[in-house]
């Protein structure tokens, strides 16, 4: 295959073959002209046509590559924009938990005090005597007149009843009505009456509920019942008894009469001085040497009073008698007397109880009291009262009741 070489210089056209040992014709041609040997001009293939294109689509290649230039657009990014939008997002993400490392602190839990096997009570009980008689060891009841037994809301004494242990029980229809008591004992128990009017109260050992009594009884027991809850272990030592009568009651009940016949306590003698087995022991540190900063008398031998001659001791006495006035009369006659109901003596000015009582089988009572305050004579059971001048004697009253029946009250 012969190769062609156009070569235009001004008007001058040169035609040469390279190669195959032909001849150089030279001639002259006006401007414009084209050259008239067709079969020299169709010679060359389509392939050679492609050279052009190959080199303007090669210097394209080189011109369209700005890579300097397309680096250099991103340097405005700020880095710093995005690291802090990172932090801001982790400070505020809630699903972020810190660990904070601390050391631990040691989990104290209480050890229960020991308790003791309690005997069951027996059928009856004796009743806790009043003073500063020896404790025993063994079951004794706590009657509802006892003076440890402190009442807090408006209770009230019924005393004609025959099944109650011994025949007399408190009563209250008062919300939130209690009894305290601050035994010596191991065990305790509750004795309570149960009838169709009566509601629901709890039973409270140093603060911590141990049951709630719902005292309802159906109407077929028409005559009401007196039973016990169940026994309350404790370690031997003081406690303290509430029992709260509640604003509930049953559907069925007719009333919220809560009625209270004794607490049952049992007694394991003195009161324990030694720290029982299993109570875990406070540890005592002993303190290195120091000197002494600062003395600070606290305590100091008191002043020696001048000896006072006491004053004369002034009296006041005060009887009564209280009477059912079952004749109509009007008048107290033997037979008519109330017995064992609770009388006080106290002061005007300041309601403190100087003096009590209980009224005898008929229904009298004399109560004394040392000083000069004004006084008043208290039947809480009938809330009736009457004002003493000091240092009288003598003073009687009588108070006669007509008869009655009162609702809700056991027989």
């Amino acid at each position: 295959m012969k190769r062609f070489l156009l070569l235009a210089i001004g008007a001058v056209v040169v035609m040469g073959a390279i190669g195959g040992g032909a001849g150089i014709l030279l001639s002259r041609m006006k401007p414009g002209s084209a050259i008239t040997t067709p079969t020299e001009t169709m010679t060359p293939e389509p392939s050679e046509t492609s050279f052009p294109t190959f080199t303007a689509t090669a210097t394209s290649t080189e011109t369209a590559t700005p890579t300097v230039t397309f680096t250099a657009s991103a340097t405005p990014s700020p880095t710093q924009t995005l690291s802090t939008l990172v932090l801001q997002i982790t400070a505020v993400n809630p699903d972020v938990t810190l660990d904070v490392r601390s050391s631990p602190q040691p989990t104290r839990s209480a050890t229960p005090l020991p308790t003791i096997a309690v005997p069951s009570p027996a059928a009856t009980l004796g009743y806790q005597p009043t003073g500063d008689a020896a404790p025993v060891v063994g079951w004794l009841r706590y009657g509802v007149d006892h003076p440890a037994i402190q009442k807090t809301g408006k209770w009230e004494l019924f005393t004609s009843t025959y099944r109650s242990a011994n025949r007399r029980y408190l009563f209250s229809d008062t919300d939130f009505a209690k009894l305290t008591l601050r035994f010596l004992g191991a065990a305790a128990r509750v004795r309570y009456a149960r009838l169709s009017s009566y509601g629901v109260f709890e039973v409270r050992i140093d603060g911590q509920t141990v049951t709630t009594v719902d005292a309802y009884l159906p109407k077929s027991a028409k005559n009401g019942d007196f039973v016990t809850t169940e026994v309350f272990g404790l370690p031997h030592g003081w406690h303290t008894l509430e029992i709260v009568r509640l604003d509930r009651r049953n559907p069925d009940s007719t009333g919220g009469f809560v009625a209270i016949d004794g607490i049952d306590v049992y007694q394991n003698g003195a009161e324990p001085t030694a720290i029982p087995t299993g109570t875990p022991l406070v540890p005592t540190f002993t303190a290195s040497p120091a000197p002494v900063q600062k003395i600070q008398v606290l305590v100091a031998p008191p002043t020696v009073q001048p000896t006072i001659t006491p004053a004369p001791m002034q009296i006041t006495s005060v009887s009564l008698t209280v009477a059912y006035d079952l004749n109509g009369n009007k008048a107290a006659e033997p037979g008519e007397g109330v017995r064992d109901l609770p009388v006080q003596l106290v002061r005007a000015d300041t309601n403190q109880v100087v003096a009590t009582g209980l009224t005898d089988f008929q229904g009298y009572l004399r109560l004394e009291a040392a000083g000069t305050a004004p006084l008043r004579l208290v039947v809480p059971y009938f809330n009736r009262f009457w004002d003493i001048a000091p240092r009288s004697t003598g003073t009687r009253i009588t108070l006669i009741l007509p008869p009655a029946n009162r609702p809700a009250l056991i027989p």
